[in-house]
């Protein structure tokens, strides 16, 4: 409505201006043509006025559209009238303004339309971003609240006497593993808590095959039902320099989510290469995938794509994005691919490696 009102409102200043100037010359006209019948002082001679050439005299009695007066009423009639180029002038002045308005208008619509566009995805983004980070917490309080009541089961059971001596080892086992995924969300929700800023790290140089080594000893429990292959692919030393403590977290979150996903048995493989002076960590699990398509959006803050993946896991929706964040902050990457559904899930880790 407002181009359609802006429009019209234009059109009509056109055809006003342009009534206006016909009025103005047959006023004009009509001053010039009582000079020569009354004061005599302008000659009545066919063709063009001198004084003004806007104006002339012809023989003939002009045609339709034309501004003009009868000067003489004998055999051979004289009439004085606005030249034809100065008609001409100010309608093709008319007809191009008009275009002008049209073209305009059409710039404007698009400039509405488009504003309206981005209007509604700025809305639509904000619902969703505030829909996700409901789910967030959500999620957080859910994470926070299923290892607790765990605990305080063991915790009940251990007070009561409950558990025999041969079953201790094996629920501390599970309460280790309760406690475990506690510090890592955590991690998660501390670390997310500064995502805009950059986290402080302790960049160092060391061994990275050593430090597989000594975090799968350290998180033996977490594999303790599962299938590891850890492939050195021919070297025994290959420095790096990152942080080992937020590789661990970067670690942490991806077998965490790889555990989550696999319904069964949870098998890892695990492997280092140099490849183009970087150190890389290849993980593949036997999970269930994804597609192409949510390579990258796997690594999205505070995204559940509960609707996008095979089988989603419970979480904040944050460790693989601050996996990403802290990969990058060390000066090296994380990507991830799958071969399809149902074929697991590689996460590749890449590090800056020392010469």
């Amino acid at each position: 409505m407002l181009v359609t009102w802006w429009s019209f409102f234009i059109y009509r200043s056109i055809e006003d201006r342009t009534l206006q100037q016909k009025t103005i010359l047959k006023h004009e006209l009509g001053d010039i043509f009582h000079r020569m019948i009354d004061d005599k002082t302008i000659p009545v001679v066919k063709g063009e006025i001198e004084r003004d050439h806007r104006f002339e005299i012809v023989v003939n009695e002009p045609g339709d559209g034309s501004i003009y007066s009868e000067i003489s009423g004998s055999s051979q009639a004289l009439y004085l009238k606005v030249s034809d180029h100065i008609i001409e002038g100010i309608e093709e002045d008319q007809r191009r303004k008009k275009l002008m308005v049209f073209g305009e208008s059409g710039l404007l619509a698009f400039a509405v339309l488009v504003s309206i566009i981005f209007l509604f995805k700025f809305i639509y983004l904000e619902k969703r971003s505030t829909k996700e980070l409901e789910e967030f917490w959500g999620r957080i309080s859910h994470e926070i609240r299923t290892p607790i009541t765990g605990l305080r089961s063991f915790l009940e059971s251990l007070r009561d006497g409950a558990i025999s001596d041969e079953k201790l080892p094996g629920f501390i086992k599970l309460a280790l593993k309760q406690i475990e995924k506690q510090e890592q969300l955590a991690e998660n929700v501390l670390s997310g808590s500064s995502f805009k800023s950059n986290i402080n790290l302790n960049l160092e140089e060391f061994d990275l095959n050593e430090f597989l080594r000594v975090y799968f000893n350290d998180h033996a429990f977490v594999m303790a039902d599962g299938i590891l292959k850890f492939d050195k692919m021919g070297t025994d030393v290959l420095f790096v320099s990152g942080d080992k403590y937020a590789l661990k977290i970067i670690m942490d979150n991806i077998i965490d989510n790889a555990g989550k996903c696999v319904s069964e048995k949870l098998e890892l493989s695990v492997k280092t290469l140099n490849v183009e002076n970087r150190g890389v960590i290849i993980i593949k699990d036997n999970g269930p995938g994804f597609t192409s398509d949510c390579s990258e959006k796997i690594f999205s803050a505070y995204k559940y794509m509960k609707d996008e993946l095979p089988k989603t896991p419970h979480g904040t929706g944050m460790g693989l994005y601050i996996s990403r964040k802290l990969a990058r902050q060390m000066y090296g990457d994380i990507s991830a691919s799958s071969d399809g559904e149902g074929r697991g899930a590689i996460f590749e880790i890449f590090l800056p490696l020392v010469k």
